[in-house]
């Protein structure tokens, strides 16, 4: 089901030459939670966002929020979790040669949601961010 993660990616005013950090912002489901970015079990399918490359512009690192424990019902075991809202941030810089305008970054995020009891089939969701690039003045 699609409409157990959401995600929102609002539009970001970046400057050419300049660092800057686009937040996106996913939200699970109450009573659902999707496996974080660090997996301690191979079987699990981490939370990922994979962001198309774009000329003149560099994307220099992703940061996922830390997971939280999540105990299994019926195990011993612990999951690293991401639940409710949280946030991606998207390290961009774009180049001096990039002309100023809209953009739309095309984006996927990956994700596993479960429940207390059992994991739904991983899921992609393809999602835009805009972006404005503008000049320093």
């Amino acid at each position: 089901d699609q409409s157990l993660v959401t995600v929102t990616a609002n539009e970001s005013i970046v400057f050419v030459g300049m660092d800057t950090v686009i937040s996106i912002v996913v939200e699970v489901k109450k009573g659902y939670h999707v496996q974080a970015n660090t997996v301690n079990d191979e079987s699990l399918i981490p939370t990922t966002l994979e962001v198309n490359y774009v000329e003149n512009m560099t994307l220099r690192k992703q940061e996922f929020p830390p997971g939280k424990q999540f105990k299994l019902e019926g195990t011993d075991s612990f999951l690293n979790v991401y639940d409710g809202k949280f946030l991606i941030d998207l390290f961009i810089t774009p180049h001096q040669e990039m002309q100023v305008g809209k953009y739309a970054l095309e984006a996927k995020l990956r994700y596993q949601a479960c429940d207390s009891r059992s994991c739904l089939f991983p899921r992609v969701i393809d999602f835009s961010i805009p972006i404005d690039v503008r000049a320093l003045k």
